[in-house]
């Protein structure tokens, strides 16, 4: 019972500060790239 209230009440970690949605990463063009490899595309088109 005490490791459950320990667990219950100890102090929430701290998530590491970093952007959480870049344009690089997460934009339209980062999902037209997937897209174009899923389907042997050039990489200029769509």
């Amino acid at each position: 019972m005490k490791k459950l209230f320990a667990k219950l009440f100890e102090p929430k970690q701290e998530q590491q500060a970093g952007p959480a949605w870049t344009v690089k990463n997460d934009g339209w063009e980062a999902s037209a790239r997937a897209y174009n490899r899923a389907h042997g595309l050039a990489e200029n088109k769509i």
